[in-house]
């Protein structure tokens, strides 16, 4: 086939390198992925041989940085990178651009904080390695708020943040301290910090209470992540101000649902009720499976200061002893929630389902119902094992039965089950943890689990429904999970054959490739510690406008349909699917779009944030719980092996400590770092990840959230 002329052109290697390297220069801060820059360049598919060549040959000689993910950008510009920063676990950090990060090692931080832009170099890397960076300057500074304990030195003011990446004590004027007292915990606000090594200067925002003081410890979490605690005035004015639309009115046009059998089935501390379940059978020997989700979008009109404090949140947070509605409780606890034998406004859907499990039909609905039964898991359970008598004992069998059905289709399916084990605490009146279990995993919590994803599953495919009706695309918000980059499959195939598993099943990185693997362990030490990993060597879930499919769960059509109350996606997917539904125009599409591209970015940083505060209260209570345990010895796994020493989790409690490599024993060790493995150099004693240790509990520090431990030898 004849070659046409700019394939002439690129026809020798160094002309590729040439036309690579011109293209990128000429695109400041920017990356490309290697398809993009095949076609940038004016290439077709079947260069893209040469083109890797190229790039590899130009990475060689530092003319051209490779990232993760296969993308690239030109060397010369390394100067002239900023970044979004943001901490890392001890005292390094990351650069963060849209599409990748780059590591900052512990030293090159300088003088950076979470949320600062900065301008950054990226230094010589090593062999095989991803590049590194470090920080070269402060562009803008973020809005720094830190939570610390208040002191008083001779004259002088200090807080102690509890943030590990704050290496030293924040300086604090005297007209600055609002009344603190020496050991109360407080909110400050960074004012300056122009030197690494002289501490930085702040002032003293909210003065929180003392650590033993109910409560607060949970508030200060909350503050140290950025999250809201208090509604604004005006949205507690507007909720309470709140019309009440008549709902049980028959011109409200809503479907009254009243005389079916429902019921909700939520955890036995819960107030805010969100979602309800019916099941019937069919005389045509199908199934009706009913999902009723509160109609929040009935209550909160949209640009209402009420909705604008519900985006900027997100979602609830659940700090163990204490909840951060999204929705004032007004909205959540009351109005909107789905108490039993109240009349309640609901958005719905009403599932046709064979009794295999697949969805023949179904049709969304605003309703009006009445649930007949409040439940918890744990009286649903006891139900279904017998072991509790009650009127609806057969409707929850047949449900039970019916979710298993749902959920060994998703597996076939290729969904992937992970399961993370979580603690529950008995606490004393001071909310101080006396005892540690582990939950039990339930098939009453399954049964709800299984009958919300199809619900959200019918959203997206009835949003797709309603783009073809209106014969146009339809800006609309889904729940996505990419595919793992080929660098964590790699990474996680090479920690799996470490700990004895062959991994030659299926495809890397497909879904049966990691169900062989999760199958290997599920009876082995290290199963969880090899699910934890799996789930980490994945793409974060997230919203985005642009359906990719989940991979995790293995759904091509998803969105968050059934939790308004607490999500703000899903208040939005009502709003659109109502909007959609009926027979006025979207209006303007770009707009919309544009709109929804926001949100979603911010519900996912949002949802991140309170997951990350919620693991923090959690790891908090712990330690609380190990403070009184110096000198116990526990059995545990290696969760961690680093150059410094090993983490070991200690079983029952799911708690990491740090086994410093000085504590190691009187050898010198040699840490192999593909292997996951220390050798002592003398003794040839190793220390691999996945091996089972007792552990003695040397020290813990609550605040700084440091738990130490000694190797204890058997006997």
């Amino acid at each position: 086939m004849k070659r046409s002329k700019k394939e002439e052109m690129y026809s020798r290697p160094d002309r590729y390198e040439a036309a690579l390297l011109k293209f990128l220069k000429s695109h400041k801060d920017k990356t490309y992925h290697i398809n993009e820059l095949v076609h940038a360049v004016g290439l077709s598919g079947e260069q893209t041989t040469e083109v890797k060549r190229a790039l590899r040959h130009l990475v060689a000689q530092k003319e051209v940085i490779k990232l993760k993910k296969k993308r690239y950008t030109a060397a010369a510009l390394k100067h002239r990178l900023t970044a979004k920063f943001e901490a890392g676990r001890y005292n390094d950090g990351y650069a963060v651009f849209e599409d990748r990060r780059l590591y900052i090692p512990k030293g090159f931080t300088g003088t950076a904080l979470p949320g600062d832009m900065i301008k950054l170099e990226v230094l010589a890397g090593r062999r095989g390695r991803n590049p590194e960076a470090r920080v070269i300057g402060i562009l803008k500074r973020g809005k720094h708020e830190f939570v610390g304990v208040f002191t008083k030195e001779y004259k002088n003011f200090f807080v102690n943040p509890d943030s590990s990446f704050l290496k030293w004590p924040v300086y604090i004027p005297e007209t600055k301290i609002k009344n603190a007292k020496a050991g109360q915990r407080v909110v400050i606000e960074i004012t300056s910090w122009e030197n690494e090594y002289i501490n930085p200067t702040g002032r003293i925002v909210e003065v929180l209470g003392y650590p033993h003081e109910k409560g607060v410890n949970s508030i200060a979490t909350a503050r140290s992540f950025g999250i809201p605690v208090k509604f604004p005035d005006k949205v507690l004015e507007e909720a309470h101000d709140l019309e009440i639309p008549d709902i049980s009115n028959h011109r409200s046009g809503r479907k009254d649902f009243r005389k079916k059998e429902i019921i909700t089935i939520d955890p036995e501390e819960a107030k805010d009720f969100d979602d309800a379940v019916s099941f019937e059978e069919l005389p045509d020997g199908n199934i009706e499976l009913g999902v009723y989700i509160a109609d929040v979008s009935a209550y909160v009109p949209e640009g209402s200061a009420i909705d604008k404090e519900a985006q900027k949140r997100g979602t609830s947070v659940y700090l163990l002893d204490k909840v951060i509605p999204m929705l004032p409780e007004k909205l959540s606890n009351e109005l909107c929630s789905l108490k039993e034998n109240e009349d309640k406004a609901v958005y719905c859907v009403l599932m046709k389902c064979s009794p295999s499990g697949d969805v023949i039909d179904f049709d969304f609905h605003e309703g009006l119902i009445n649930s007949l039964k409040r439940f918890n898991y744990i009286d649903v359970q006891d139900i279904v094992d017998g072991k509790q008598k009650s009127p609806y004992a057969e409707l929850l069998k047949k449900m039970n039965d019916f979710a298993k059905v749902l959920r060994n289709n998703r597996f076939s399916k290729g969904g992937m089950d992970f399961y993370t084990p979580e603690v529950e605490f008995e606490l004393n009146e001071n909310e101080v943890p006396v005892s540690v279990s582990i939950k039990p995993v339930l098939d009453s919590h399954n049964l709800i689990e299984e009958f919300m994803l199809l619900a959200n599953i019918c959203a997206a495919v009835f949003h797709r429904k309603l783009e073809e009706r209106h014969r146009e695309s339809l800006p609309f918000v889904y729940r996505v999970h990419e595919e793992p980059d080929e660098e964590s499959v790699m990474d996680f195939a090479s920690l799996a054959r470490s700990l004895g598993c062959n991994v030659n099943s299926g495809e890397p990185g497909s879904s049966p490739w990691f169900q062989a693997i999760m199958e290997y362990f599920k009876d082995r030490p290290e199963k969880n510690l090899i699910e934890d990993i799996a789930l980490r060597s994945m793409m974060k879930a997230l919203y985005q406008t642009k359906n990719i499919g989940h991979f995790g769960l293995g759904f091509k059509e998803y969105t968050h349909f059934t939790s308004p109350i607490r999500r703000y996606p899903d208040l939005i997917a009502h709003r659109l699917l109502k909007k959609y539904s009926g027979d006025e125009k979207p209006g303007s599409i770009a707009n919309l779009k544009r709109s929804l591209t926001n949100i979603c970015k911010n519900s996912s940083e949002t949802e991140i944030r309170a997951v990350k505060a919620e693991r923090e209260v959690v790891k908090f209570k712990k330690l609380q719980y190990m403070e009184n345990k110096l000198g116990e010895v526990y059995s545990g796994i290696i969760t961690g092996v680093t150059s410094f020493g090993i983490f070991v989790e200690l079983n029952d409690i799911l708690i990491d400590g740090l086994v410093h490599i000085r504590d190691l024993g009187d050898d010198y060790f040699i840490y192999d770092e593909p292997n996951y493995k220390l050798t002592g150099e003398m003794t040839g004693k190793t220390y691999q990840l996945g091996d089972i240790l007792s552990v003695q509990v040397m020290s813990v520090n609550v605040e700084r959230g440091h738990l130490d431990l000694l190797p204890v030898e058997e006997d």
